[in-house]
C-alpha cells in the first residue's frame, strides 16, 4: 500500500457527547500523523438533531442525539466505503474509539482498524463486579453491541498490555489470523515541568493553593476513580497534615459529602469542575502529592501526566497502575486509606520525593509521541494476514 496515495479517515466521536479524552486522541492523531506528510482526515458525526438538547449523554438527548450517530452517520460511512470500492485511491479507516465499534459495519472490512481503550462498560454489562462500571437495561444492550463488533474488527490496538488481556478473557477465541497489537496512548506534549513562577502567576487568585500544601486528584466522579479514599486519607492525616485535597473533574458525590460534612471538612476540600491547560499545569506544578487510587482503568493518562509534569504520584497497586507508570512507582492499596496515608509520610522526605520525580520522568519517555505516531504508521500499512 502507497503511503502517498493512501488516505487516512480518523472516525472520531461525536462533539456534543463531551468525551474529552477520546476528542483529544483522535486530534492528536490527526495534527501528527499530518506532520509525518500523511493524507489524514479527521471524519465526525455531524451535529444536526443533537443541536437541540442540551444534554447528548442522558434523558431524551441521548435517544435524539442517537439519530445522529447510528442513522445519519452511517449513510456518510456508506458512501466512504463506495469511494473505498469504486476508486483508485486507497483508504485506512481508523476507528478512534472502541465504542464506536459499530461503525465498522458500514465500512469495508479490511480496511478498518481500531483503537480499544479499555472493556471496562463492557466488563460490567458481563457482571464483572472490578470493573466498578455498572449498566443500566439499555446499557446492556448497547455494551453487547459494541463486543460484538469488537469481535468483528481485524485489527485492534490496545492501549495496554492489561487491557489486552481482558479482551482475550472475555473474547478466548479470536481468530488467529487477527491482528491484535499492543500500542501505548501518548500524553500530550501540553504536560511538562512548568516554571515556578508561572505556576504561582496561574494561581495568584487562589492564595490557598499557593500558600498551603495539597494533594491532587484528576479524573471524573466515576465510582472507579476512588475520589472517596482521599476524604478517608484527609480524616486519617487531618491532625498531623494541615493541606487540602484538590479536584478537578465533577463535583463530589453524596457517599464523599457526607464524609466532608461528618468530620468538618469542607474547608479543606477545594473543587475546580474544569480548567484550562495552563491551570492544570500549575495545579500539578504546585501540589504536594498526585493521588490517583483508582479501581479499574484502562490506561490511567492522569497517572503519566503528573510524571511529565515533575508531580510526586502515588497510585493504585491495580493493573494497569503498575504497567503504566512504571516498577519504580509508589503503589497502594486503594481499598486501604492507611497505604496512601504511609505512602504520603514516606513522600515527605525530601530524597524520596526527589527519586519518585526522577523515575517519573524516565518512565514517561516510553510512551513519547513519536514512538506511538510511528506504531500506528507502521499499523495502518502492515501487510497482515486479515
Amino acid at each position: 500500500m502507497n503511503r502517498k496515495t493512501t488516505q487516512i479517515i480518523l472516525i472520531g466521536n461525536y462533539l456534543p457527547d463531551r468525551l474529552e479524552s477520546m476528542i483529544r486522541f483522535s486530534s492528536m492523531l490527526n495534527k501528527n500523523l499530518k506532520s509525518k506528510n500523511l493524507n489524514v482526515k479527521e471524519l465526525l458525526p455531524k451535529v444536526v438533531f443533537g443541536r437541540f438538547v442540551s444534554k447528548t449523554h442522558m434523558g431524551i438527548g441521548k435517544w435524539i442525539a442517537y439519530i445522529d450517530k447510528f442513522i445519519l452517520f452511517p449513510i456518510v460511512l456508506i458512501i466512504y466505503s463506495l469511494k473505498f470500492k469504486f476508486s483508485s485511491k486507497k483508504y485506512v479507516f481508523h476507528i478512534c474509539d472502541h465504542s464506536n465499534a459499530m461503525y465498522a459495519f458500514f465500512l469495508p472490512k479490511s480496511a478498518v482498524m481500531i483503537t480499544c481503550h479499555d472493556v471496562l462498560a463492557i466488563r460490567g454489562s458481563m457482571g464483572f463486579t472490578d470493573s466498578y462500571c455498572e449498566s443500566s437495561p439499555t446499557g446492556k444492550i448497547l455494551q453487547k453491541w459494541i463486543l460484538y463488533s469488537l469481535k468483528k474488527i481485524r485489527k485492534i490496538a490496545f492501549v495496554s498490555k492489561f487491557t489486552l488481556g481482558q479482551f482475550k478473557e472475555i473474547y478466548p477465541n479470536a481468530p488467529l489470523k487477527y491482528d491484535y497489537r499492543l500500542i501505548y496512548c501518548s500524553f500530550s506534549s501540553n504536560f511538562y515541568h512548568l516554571d515556578l513562577e508561572l505556576a504561582y502567576e496561574e494561581l495568584k487568585d487562589y492564595p490557598v493553593l499557593i500558600n498551603t500544601p495539597f494533594v491532587l486528584h484528576v479524573g471524573n466522579g466515576h465510582k472507579r476513580k476512588n475520589r472517596k479514599l482521599l476524604i478517608e486519607f484527609l480524616i486519617k492525616v487531618k491532625d498531623s497534615w494541615n493541606g487540602n485535597i484538590c479536584f478537578v473533574g465533577e463535583d463530589l458525590d453524596s457517599d464523599s459529602l457526607a464524609l466532608v460534612n461528618q468530620y468538618q471538612l469542607s474547608s479543606r476540600i477545594i473543587v475546580f469542575n474544569s480548567v484550562n491547560n495552563h491551570r492544570l499545569l500549575a495545579l500539578y506544578r504546585l501540589c504536594n502529592v498526585f493521588m490517583f487510587p483508582s479501581f479499574s482503568e484502562g490506561f490511567g493518562m492522569p497517572a503519566l501526566e503528573a510524571q511529565a509534569c515533575g508531580t510526586p504520584l502515588i497510585t493504585s497497586c491495580i493493573e494497569p497502575m503498575p504497567e503504566i507508570s512504571g516498577p519504580n512507582s509508589i503503589f497502594a492499596n486503594p481499598n486501604n486509606p492507611n497505604d496512601f496515608v504511609d505512602a504520603f509520610m514516606y513522600l515527605q522526605d525530601e530524597n524520596n520525593r526527589k527519586k519518585n520525580i526522577e523515575f517519573g520522568f524516565e518512565n514517561i519517555k516510553r510512551f513519547e509521541l513519536d514512538k506511538v505516531i510511528n506504531s500506528y504508521i507502521e499499523f495502518y500499512f502492515s501487510n497482515s494476514n486479515v
